[in-house]
């Protein structure tokens, strides 16, 4: 809890349904009573609901509270018609507000206390229902229009009378337009004070699907909706970090491809047999890809990384070897290549299975697991099994008919250089070995010994680390700092970041917004630090820990405030 907000987490056993969970919740909040100016609120923010980001841009004449203004009555409502868009949250600006500055001498001078003041102007600033009134056959219904539209109506409210004349609000204080006190700020690279809208995800929906409507919302709304001169600018978007997992994916499962074949033909030194076996790759991909989508998986880092190329490939690898070794060798009087294939698909057939089937009950252990462990990793062996099963069909199927397509005519097999040299040393290894059989076997005790020693060292990961191309840092300053000391050492700090040639842009977030979703205050400031790539860095800069340890060695002179990257 922190002044003007306690956030409160609840937790309930994994497995329960969100929804119900959430409507219990707010079932026992209405049966609760709370003192006056409390209100509490399911917050919409979860862990993975934060998928755009944007700025809204004015022109020189656009006030930054025209800005919030626009934000809070316009975009979040917009944005919140979207299917798929749980809230908006509004980050930065001023918001609007009608003060009233009372003369505590025009109180004691009227007789007027100042709680009469306030009940006058909330009495004054409502609508009311008056029932209706039956004027021959019509009805009409009554009301009183009493909304307060302007600073003339808030001076005109009468608060009490004395001696038969009215004391209204311009007689006992003056009245101006103001904004509300700041809880949070965001700046964004050189400008100091920005508005900042986060569109966040609705449980259960595809972030890919809603970042495309939010997209056409954003166009929709630049070019027709805002105000001459007021634009979306959009500074995150997960849209980016989707598309570049997809391509990683995808480079991988290209080099890995690539990689197989030549592989493969170094060692078994025939074109066409490296192709059949190669082809078994997108084809099990694409059987992959077929039954998880019938099963309703999604595809994701995760569970697209549990698939081996070297393993899927095993089963077609015995399969053509076979099949080439029948037709080299045994030719046989009156045996077609057909015959070859079917007598060498018998042969090695059932170890391929028996194979295969270990491998597969080896996972099993990963679909019994419970919990977050059993969301992450279930699919994972799910894929696995797929791909496997995928490659044992196309071992039975696709390579037997493209080995009688492919493999015709004259078939002659020969070691290849590389086999040639691999078998001369392994040779010359093997004997000496045989030769020195203790010396083998202390060896091989002494190295298992050292990996049992090295366990407890290797540390571990629940989640690895996904690069997303910038840095999310966490300065913690002193909890009782004011709103303008942190407000200069933000601007401090994203100045220092610009000082590194790797950095495109900084993002820098102070305490928090009105709606309370992220429970903080100003001794917080969060700053998104994008990247360049890679190459176009420093050539002493070889990764993103040494760029950390760079910026740490600067933004550490800075007394009393604390840095966390991540």
């Amino acid at each position: 809890s922190i002044f003007g907000l306690s956030d409160i987490k609840f937790y309930f056993n994994f497995g329960t349904n969100y929804f119900v969970d959430r409507q219990e919740v707010l079932n026992r909040l209405a049966m609760m009573s709370f003192p006056p100016g409390v209100q509490p609120v399911l917050s919409p923010w979860w862990a993975i609901a934060e998928i755009y980001r944007y700025e809204l841009v004015g022109d020189e004449t656009t006030t930054l509270t025209e800005l919030k203004a626009l934000q809070d009555w316009r975009l979040q409502r917009e944005f919140k018609r979207i299917p798929g868009v749980i809230d908006v949250t509004a980050f930065g600006g001023t918001t609007k507000e009608y003060h009233v500055d009372i003369n505590p001498g025009a109180l004691l001078s009227y007789g007027v206390s100042l709680s009469q003041v306030i009940t006058a102007l909330a009495n004054s600033n409502a609508n009311v229902g008056g029932n209706y009134l039956s004027v021959g056959a019509q009805n009409f219904n009554i009301r009183g229009i009493g909304l307060i539209n302007s600073l003339d109506d808030i001076e005109s409210v009468m608060v009490a009378e004395t001696n038969g004349t009215p004391v209204f609000v311009k007689t006992l204080g003056k009245v101006s337009v103001g904004h509300r006190v700041r809880l949070g700020k965001v700046g964004i690279d050189d400008r100091d004070d920005v508005v900042e809208g986060v569109v966040l995800l609705q449980r259960g929906y595809k972030a890919m699907q809603v970042l495309e409507r939010v997209h056409r919302k954003v166009e929709d709304l630049n070019t027709w909706k805002l105000p001459k001169g007021v634009q979306v600018k959009t500074f995150y978007d997960r849209t980016v970090l989707i598309h570049t997992t997809i391509e990683t994916v995808v480079d991988i499962l290209i080099s890995g491809i690539l990689l197989v074949f030549v592989i493969l033909y170094l060692f078994l030194g025939h074109f066409r047999t490296a192709v059949i076996v190669a082809l078994t790759v997108p084809t099990a991909l694409l059987f992959t890809f077929t039954m998880m989508i019938s099963l309703g998986e999604s595809a994701n880092l995760i569970s697209l990384g549990a698939i081996d190329f070297g393993i899927i490939v095993d089963s077609t690898l015995i399969m053509v070897e076979s099949i080439f070794y029948h037709i080299a060798h045994r030719p046989g009087p009156g045996l077609t290549v057909p015959m070859h294939i079917a007598r060498a698909a018998r042969e090695v057939g059932r170890p391929i299975i028996f194979a295969t089937a270990i491998i597969l009950v080896a996972f099993i252990p990963l679909f019994t697991m419970t919990g977050v462990p059993g969301k992450i990793f279930a699919p994972m062996s799910l894929t696995y099994g797929l791909a496997l099963s995928g490659a044992l069909m196309m071992a039975f199927t696709l390579a037997p008919v493209l080995c009688m397509l492919l493999l015709k005519g004259p078939i002659r097999e020969e070691d290849t250089l590389l086999v040639r040299v691999a078998q001369r040393l392994y040779l010359g290894f093997l004997r000496w070995a045989l030769e020195n059989q203790m010396s083998v076997v202390s060896a091989a005790t002494g190295l298992l010994v050292c990996a049992l020693a090295a366990v407890p060292l290797l540390g571990g990961e629940f989640m690895p680390a996904l690069e997303e191309g910038n840095l999310w840092v966490r300065a913690t300053m002193p909890v009782d700092i004011s709103f303008e000391q942190a407000s200069g050492l933000a601007t401090e700090v994203r100045d220092i970041f610009h000082q590194f040639p790797e950095v495109t842009g900084v993002v820098s977030q102070l305490g928090r917004p009105d709606d309370g979703t992220d429970p903080t205050s100003f001794f917080n400031a969060e700053f998104l630090v994008n990247l360049k790539r890679t190459k176009e860095w420093r050539a002493e800069i070889t990764s993103k820990d040494k760029l950390i340890e760079e910026i740490e060695k600067v933004v550490a002179k800075i007394p009393g405030v604390t840095f966390n990257f991540s």
